[in-house]
């Protein structure tokens, strides 16, 4: 029953009993995995807000051979969009989690796709412009939000295009457009 300390990125979660939670997160070294956090639902859970969707965080968990999910010991958060004080970054959040966890298979280690989920992640969690010397005003920082997003939504493209075959992509490709379209006309880009 080996043990094993990573960084990872939370991508769903889903409740299991009354005080449960199985928690779907993309590994920096192992690729995706599914595992249980025991007692995460309660209110004065070990884990606070490290299982929010596309927080990155510090992870320890073990796995027996025989099973299909492993067991959360420990999660630390260590960057999470939903920190963020802008209020459009929420739509996005959900979004990317869910894209991600579509399309990576479980267990397929990929150095490529952790580093765009992380990147993804930082890119949400950016802040204000403030805090990076950045004197806006409020349109140059929709702007320039916009423009994160769309260099964000540029690399989840090429990284598709990386892995998928040509009928997946065309696929894809076109689910997220549509996706795209759709959170701009409701008001969340």
């Amino acid at each position: 029953m080996p043990l094993y300390t990573t960084e990872a990125i939370i991508l769903r979660t889903y409740k299991l009993g009354e005080v449960d939670r199985i928690v779907v997160f993309l590994t920096r070294d192992r690729g995706k995995r599914r595992g249980v956090a025991q007692g995460a639902r309660r209110m004065r859970s070990r884990f606070g807000g490290a299982l929010e969707p596309l927080t990155r965080v510090a992870v320890t968990y073990y796995e027996k051979e025989s099973r299909e999910l492993v067991s959360l010991n420990y999660a630390e958060p260590l960057n999470s969009p939903l920190w963020s004080v802008r209020a459009d970054v929420l739509g996005y959040v959900g979004y990317f989690a869910e894209l991600i966890d579509e399309w990576v298979p479980e267990g397929d280690h990929s150095d490529k796709l952790y580093a765009l989920g992380s990147a993804t992640v930082d890119a949400l969690a950016g802040g204000t412009l403030e805090e990076y010397g950045i004197e806006a005003t409020p349109e140059q920082a929709q702007q320039i939000t916009q423009e994160v997003l769309a260099v964000s939504l540029y690399w989840v493209q090429s990284a598709l295009q990386a892995i998928l075959t040509k009928t997946d992509r065309e696929r894809v490709l076109g689910a997220l457009h549509d996706r795209i379209l759709q959170s701009w006309t409701t008001g969340l880009g």
